[in-house]
């Protein structure tokens, strides 16, 4: 094995004990990053709901009426404004939950990884020990 552990010790070099120890800790911490992940791809989705229902609420002001100058109305453009901004500001918060989606999903990937240099090397050792016993 070449992997090491977040102490910097070798797979090769661990105990069974310590494998196992460390297997259930990176399943503790990959439930919990698959718990995470569901939480926000379920709020990204009522997020690009809400966003979609500010952009038609939007077009129903911005086809309104307008003034005899072609212009909107001063409480039209108004709300109009305010509604942009609210878009903005959800666009913004909804950038940052991908970017935090991607991070979980590349930390999930790399213990993954872990979780399967551990557990083959848990068989290895399970298979010298039945060997020798």
């Amino acid at each position: 094995m070449t992997g090491t552990t977040p102490e910097g010790k070798r797979v090769g070099s661990l105990s069974l004990d310590q494998i196992e120890e460390e297997l259930a800790s990176v399943e503790r911490r990959l439930t919990a990053l698959r718990d995470a992940s569901k939480k926000s791809h379920a709020e990204s989705a009522a997020e690009a709901t809400a966003l979609r229902e500010m952009g038609n609420r939007a077009k129903e002001i911005m086809s309104r009426t307008k003034s005899w100058r072609g212009a909107l109305k001063r409480s039209d453009a108004a709300e109009l404004e305010a509604l942009r901004a609210e878009i903005r500001s959800r666009s913004e918060a909804t950038n940052r939950t991908v970017e935090g989606m991607k991070s979980m999903s590349a930390e999930a990937r790399q213990l993954a990884q872990r979780q399967q240099e551990l557990s083959r090397r848990r068989a290895e050792l399970l298979a010298h020990l039945g060997d020798t016993g």
